[in-house]
């Protein structure tokens, strides 16, 4: 079964972060500073229109610093025209992998992105920031963080440049490691998941989307 509640139109409470010590270590940009630092997600929409890492206020509660990320990956992820559930997906399929950074990789057998057993894109979404922030928290350096923004961001890329086809196997590739569909059942994309082309304005007048393009052709995940 397929769990689609559209995350963009789902009201947003940080619970996911709950469960954070109260005597959690301060937030470090690197392991090497001595300046405590606490981050939180941006939707930088002015210049380079990404998410990226920002320094947050050092008032900010760690449930604040979880709303305000998810809310600014929701931001970015609503701009296109397909669900951003659908890009949600997309980004799991590349961050649900045993090759990716801890917390989320790790051996193939059990990697550590099966401790999410949440259902819908809202928790899925809460649990990879979370986990992310967690690892941060514990003096381990940002790099989930990075790897967390750097495939958000890259999900929008590919759908604005892959070709349906390469696109639906990656956003079924996350839905099955997080658990939302079965792996050994054919998948059927409901509509409200179905890839639909951007069309891009520039100064000549209106370019569509390139050709589709298959798995194996150009740069793969």
């Amino acid at each position: 079964m397929i769990h689609n509640s559209d995350i963009a139109s789902t009201p947003l409470k940080a619970n996911g972060w709950a469960s954070l010590s109260q005597h959690s270590q301060p937030l470090y940009v690197a392991r090497c500073t001595d300046t405590p630092k606490r981050l939180v997600l941006v939707h930088e929409n002015k210049f380079l229109n990404k998410v990226v890492i920002a320094i947050a206020d050092h008032r900010d509660s760690h449930e604040s610093i979880l709303e305000d990320s998810c809310n600014a990956v929701i931001s970015f992820l609503s701009q296109a025209k397909v669900s951003p559930n659908r890009l949600l997906y997309i980004a799991t399929g590349i961050i649900f992998d045993a090759r990716s950074p801890p917390p989320f990789g790790g051996p193939k057998a059990r990697p550590g992105y099966i401790a999410y057993k949440g259902r819908g894109a809202l928790p899925l979404l809460q649990f990879i920031l979370t986990s992310s922030f967690k690892w941060y928290i514990s003096s381990r350096g940002p790099q989930a963080l990075q790897f967390v923004v750097a495939s958000i961001n890259k999900a929008l890329v590919l759908h604005r440049h892959r070709g349906r086809d390469f696109l639906n196997e990656l956003m079924l590739r996350g839905m099955k490691r997080a658990g939302h569909i079965e792996w050994s059942k054919v998948a059927r994309i409901p509509q409200s998941l179905q890839h639909v082309a951007e069309i891009e304005a520039v100064s000549e007048g209106v370019r569509f989307t390139p050709k589709r393009w298959e798995i194996g052709d150009a740069e793969t995940v």
